[in-house]
């Protein structure tokens, strides 16, 4: 079970270091590299659907944070600092809660 949590973390870690280094500016609406939004979607996006979705999503918002809205654009806003919590509270054992 630890390792189901720290293996996202770990994917988390790496999308924050690649996603504007590794590719130049493009068109594209991803600031992802492709390679980063295939780790996104395959394995970052099905935890946060089955294990932070259910209290962080547009029914139901616990602590004014929603995950189902957050950009992968690091360089946005406040985007980076809301990953690090994320990373944060993950890495601390604070969530997801200990009942799931």
């Amino acid at each position: 079970m630890r390792f189901a949590i720290l293996f996202p973390l770990l994917v988390i870690t790496h999308l924050a270091l690649t996603a504007k280094a590794a590719a130049p500016p493009s068109p594209s609406p991803s600031p992802l590299s492709a390679e980063s939004q295939t780790v996104f979607e395959g394995k970052v996006k099905p935890f946060l659907k089955a294990h932070c979705f259910k209290c962080h999503d547009d029914k139901e918002t616990r602590a004014g944070f929603r995950i189902d809205t957050l950009g992968t654009d690091f360089l946005a806003g406040k985007t980076a600092d809301h990953w690090k919590e994320i990373y944060d509270n993950l890495g601390l054992g604070k969530m997801p809660p200990k009942k799931e």
